[in-house]
């Protein structure tokens, strides 16, 4: 609607090219961006096997694996749980 009223108020036409022109420009200048959506759910990570679950973003403790019963974690928590740190000659 911006768009088609500063063409009018021009006496120019409105059309495709010039819209999407204007929407491009409006972008690089980060203006009429639309705010983003914060996620509802998330992946968690079986620590002992590949089986994931989709939980929500509020609830991500507590979950066990249904297939070998160990402890569910969120991706980052994953290599340390898979690959631990050891002290140098143990």
């Amino acid at each position: 609607m911006r768009y088609k009223h500063n063409r009018d108020g021009k006496g120019r036409p409105v059309d495709e090219n010039g819209f999407l022109l204007w929407v491009m420009e409006d972008d690089r200048k980060g203006m009429n961006l639309k705010k983003k959506e914060k996620p509802t759910h998330t992946t968690l990570y079986c620590v002992g096997c590949d089986f994931t679950k989709q939980v929500p973003v509020n609830k991500t403790f507590s979950h066990l694996c249904k297939e070998c019963g160990d402890q569910m974690v969120g991706k980052h928590e994953l290599a340390a749980f898979r690959n631990p740190i050891t002290k140098v000659g143990q």
